[in-house]
């Protein structure tokens, strides 16, 4: 995963783009000029935040990565506490230009999904011996 460090905003390179970039710390905001905004979201899997980015176009995978999360648009955080429904109708409402502030969730270390599943669901005992086969069953 990329690393993210901060720079100052900057101006859009041409009036073409879609999109404009600003980075800090593990946070980027893109402000999107127009709709579509292109990008997905899907609930989130983080401990915080409700969405995160489940589809990147290719022209801002750069910037943005699947798995970051969202944390506020035009600055505000209560986006996150809105249902599927709710949060859809709101971005539905907004003028452009909007912008959406994601952060990108820090790892520790390799991790794939077999050691995550075995750290959040570790085999029991008893499942442990079934498979051995010394589990009595009564």
């Amino acid at each position: 995963m990329r690393k993210s460090t901060p720079t100052a905003p900057t101006a859009p390179a041409s009036s073409t783009k879609q999109h404009h970039v600003q980075v800090a710390h593990s946070e980027v905001t893109l402000t999107f000029k127009k709709k579509p905004l292109g990008i997905g979201l899907v609930p989130s899997t983080q401990l915080y935040g409700a969405w995160e980015v489940g589809h990147v176009p290719d022209d801002i995978a750069e910037e943005l990565c699947v798995g970051d999360v969202l944390m506020a648009v035009n600055g505000d955080t209560s986006v996150n506490a809105m249902d599927a429904l709710t949060f859809r109708t709101y971005i539905g409402k907004l003028a452009v230009p909007i912008s959406i502030t994601f952060r990108k969730p820090l790892l520790h270390g390799h991790c794939d999904s077999h050691a995550t599943a075995t750290a959040l669901f570790p085999q029991s005992d008893e499942y442990t011996q079934f498979l051995r086969g010394s589990t009595r069953h009564v």
